[in-house]
């Protein structure tokens, strides 16, 4: 299709001051600004949030027309332009389903795994993303590529202290009532030898 697109990040740092350093990520520019984006990463929400974003630069400029705002302070690219990036081996996605069609489930399932929910952040030390997807498989888990109230526990690769937004997510759902566990990969290392690791 042919149409014109502008960069939400680079037109939301219209209004921030020269000097301030703000996440180029639009849940860091959400929040600066206070826009509330209610489930990141879902389609709708975050198209919602990326216009408010630049409906709030408009109502704080000095332009009085969204065409002139867009004429003097913002650039437009060409959709038609947009190149497909080559993927490198590091950066190629797990697919869930080409593991499950040939994992192999126990005849003995582990009840720390049987029946839930399980999904996957940061860079896993002990195993590839694809050993772990398969090891939760074969204990009778279901593994899932986001955060919802339908998940029961996050595996959380990444370094201590380390706020991710699936990490968010969940702990989103968490003060809401939902029990879903957040826990390192140490204490996935020990739910798979101990079913009572995570109690």
């Amino acid at each position: 299709p042919k149409f014109q697109y502008m960069n939400t990040i680079s037109v939301s740092s219209y209004c921030i001051p020269y000097g301030e350093n703000v996440a180029k990520t639009l849940e860091a520019r959400c929040n600066y600004f206070g826009i509330p984006i209610s489930e990141q990463h879902n389609a709708l929400c975050d198209a919602e949030a990326a216009a408010n974003l630049i409906i709030y630069q408009l109502e704080h400029s000095r332009y009085k027309t969204f065409a002139s705002f867009v004429k003097c302070s913002v650039n437009l690219f060409d959709y038609e332009d947009v190149k497909l990036k080559r993927e490198t081996h590091w950066m190629r996605r797990v697919k869930i389903k080409d593991i499950a069609e040939v994992t192999t489930v126990a005849e003995v399932k582990d009840e720390d795994f049987n029946g839930k929910n399980f999904v996957i952040t940061g860079d896993l030390i002990h195993f590839t993303r694809s050993e772990a997807i398969a090891k939760i498989i074969e204990r009778g888990g279901k593994v899932k590529s986001s955060v919802s109230k339908k998940v029961d526990v996050l595996i959380n690769a990444n370094p201590e202290g380390t706020k991710t937004g699936k990490v968010s997510e969940a702990l989103e759902l968490q003060a809401q009532g939902h029990k879903i566990k957040i826990i390192s990969e140490d204490t996935f290392m020990k739910m798979l030898e101990n079913n009572a690791a995570i109690d």
